[in-house]
């Protein structure tokens, strides 16, 4: 049962991130661990904003990144979009952030990534 928008938006949110994950890695997991390759630059630049909760700045870092379509920039986002859908509003709050903003960043991703546009 949802209890709130908010539980809604946070299940919407895990279910693009899984498709994703399922149509590109054949593992709805997959992004759960990064390899040590995909750990480098990108990712040490995305956990620093993280770090900082500079959440705004990470998302457009993300999404730019995105436009190249590598597999490995759609595993590292999947990754970040998911410890932003666990963080409770408060926390994303702090980085100037909200599971809306979240929830539009992950159709965004979506949109590049299977090239639907609605």
């Amino acid at each position: 049962m949802i209890r709130n928008q908010d539980d809604w938006l946070t299940g919407q949110i895990d279910t693009i991130i899984k498709l994703l994950a399922q149509l590109y890695f054949q593992d709805s997991k997959a992004i759960t661990c990064l390899d040590e390759s995909e750990k480098r630059n990108l990712y040490q630049e995305a956990m620093a904003l993280m770090e900082k909760q500079a959440y705004q700045q990470l998302n457009q870092l993300l999404l730019e990144k995105a436009e190249t379509r590598s597999k490995e920039t759609l595993k590292l986002a999947l990754h970040i979009y998911d410890r932003f859908n666990r963080l409770s509003d408060e926390e994303l709050e702090k980085g100037a952030f909200s599971h809306n903003r979240l929830y539009g960043a992950v159709q965004e991703l979506e949109k590049i990534y299977t090239n639907f546009f609605f």
